[in-house]
């Protein structure tokens, strides 16, 4: 949380984050057999 009005970002810019990142950040957290809507 930022408090002190100066953000430390991880990545200095959208340019400089990378695509593992990017996919590490969609990936689902269950296998598609255990996912819970799986059913709809």
């Amino acid at each position: 949380m930022d408090k002190d009005g100066n953000p430390r970002w991880s990545d200095k810019n959208i340019a400089t984050v990378s695509i593992e990142k990017v996919e590490e950040h969609f990936a689902a957290p269950w296998a598609p057999e255990e996912h819970p809507l799986r059913d709809l």
